[in-house]
């Protein structure tokens, strides 16, 4: 007999949690031109003429993401925990505090640039309050990290199956919350080192066990379970000891006195097994659901970047095109515009996205392919892929991410300094 889905229970949603704005696209770039190019009903005779533009604007944003991660992957050398160079000394004074700053910045941005949201501070709360490793209790003391940055992208669920009191045996399947992606970076108290940490499908009430410095701890049910039986030996060696008198309660005290310091030994002991137990459960799935750590999660979130942008571009470009190719006559306003879009990602590929409209609008400007911006009427295909060609040859936007990473605040620590001091009950 099948299992059955039961709802979601205790709910992190019900705990003032609300999911980030969803602007990842779950198409591959390379997926999408090839939908978009085929679509003749929707983009007329000439759709095949997006194939080359897609071709065009791929080049020209690889080229920018390209020079990012370099300079990126420079910068982070020196916080870097798996760095297995000789770190030379640096001239000047300063330098090691300026770098850090720096590589926040660019790493939020970064971030930001591939679609994640960064958890706000009532967000984090709300979730780890509700924090349940696959049935155990998690602790972090956040006096261990002086900072802490949580990303996440995109949403979903995944199925839980566990043992109930209605159904002991064959047990229930419940449907938990999950972030797709998962990005954490942390840096350890007095520690050089920068951590990023890049994860996959995880469960909101899992967020708190990915701490650096969380720790397993047995709840009461746990407890419950493992002294119950040598409670019920305990209470039935009492039983028979009054029942026998006093007199003779004496005698048998040094009989069971080896037995019950068996019994409190194998109860320790099984406390101790369970604790490693669950530990190793956490370890485990945190490994199956790891994608990359430090300087290789930068280098696939930089991929991602790559994706996004492509994605964007692609389908602003698309949409405004409909009009001169002898389509069908197109949208008036910038409203209409993201309307139409987020509406084709969900007939079409049946997702729901909350279109970067500004993020495309910009990709648009910075590589010039409007003829008329204020009427949504952008270059032909042709004169299209020709533009593009010659900014990808000019470089004129190869520091584009660079010059907009540092343009951008510092990232402030989200470990306060009572925090720091104060070490989590």
């Amino acid at each position: 007999m099948p299992l059955t889905i039961q709802p979601i229970y205790q709910s992190v949603f019900e705990l003032g949690f609300d999911r980030p704005d969803d602007r990842f696209i779950p198409v591959r770039a390379e997926d999408l031109a090839e939908t978009l190019s085929t679509d003749v009903e929707t983009f007329g005779p000439q759709a095949s003429g997006l194939r080359e533009v897609a071709e065009a604007i791929t080049e020209v944003i690889n080229q920018e993401v390209g020079f990012f991660e370099r300079e990126l992957a420079h910068a982070y050398a020196p916080l870097n925990p798996d760095r297995d160079t000789i770190q030379l000394p640096k001239n000047g004074s300063g330098e090691d505090a300026s770098t850090f700053a720096d590589v926040q910045r660019r790493l939020s941005y970064l971030l930001e640039k591939a679609n994640f949201e960064e958890l706000s501070d009532d967000q984090v709360i709300a979730a780890t309050k509700a924090a349940n490793t696959h049935g155990m209790k998690i602790k972090w003391d956040p006096s261990q990290l002086s900072d802490l940055h949580i990303w996440v992208r995109g949403h979903g669920t995944s199925p839980l199956w566990r043992r109930t009191l209605r159904s002991p045996l064959k047990g229930e399947t419940i449907e938990l919350p999950t972030f797709r992606r998962l990005v954490l970076v942390t840096q350890l108290r007095d520690s050089p080192h920068l951590y990023v940490k890049l994860f996959k499908e995880i469960p909101v009430r899992d967020l708190e066990a990915l701490l650096p410095n969380a720790k397993p701890r047995m709840g009461l049910k746990d407890m419950a379970m493992l002294i119950g039986g040598g409670g019920g030996a305990v209470w039935s060696i009492t039983v028979k000891l009054i029942a026998t008198g006093l007199a003779a309660a004496g005698s048998l005290l040094w009989v069971m006195a080896v037995p019950l310091a068996g019994l409190g030994w194998r109860t320790f002991s099984g406390y101790r097994r369970a604790a490693k137990d669950r530990d190793a459960k956490r370890t485990r799935n945190l490994y199956f659901q790891s994608l990359g750590n430090n300087a290789s999660a930068i280098h696939m979130l930089t991929t991602m970047i790559a994706q996004e942008e492509v994605k964007e571009a692609l389908l602003i470009y698309a949409f405004c095109s409909r009009r001169r190719e002898g389509g069908e006559p197109g949208v008036s306003t910038t409203e209409e515009l993201d309307a139409e879009i987020e509406a084709y990602l969900t007939s079409r590929f049946g997702v729901s996205v909350n279109f970067d409209m500004p993020d495309a609008y910009e990709t648009m400007d910075r590589f010039g392919l409007w003829e008329d911006r204020e009427r949504l009427r952008v270059l032909p295909h042709r004169a299209a892929a020709e533009q593009l060609e010659a900014h990808w040859r000019g470089r004129y936007s190869a520091r584009y991410h660079m010059g907009m990473a540092d343009a951008l605040s510092p990232v402030t620590s989200r470990i306060s300094e009572s925090e720091r001091d104060s070490p989590s009950p």
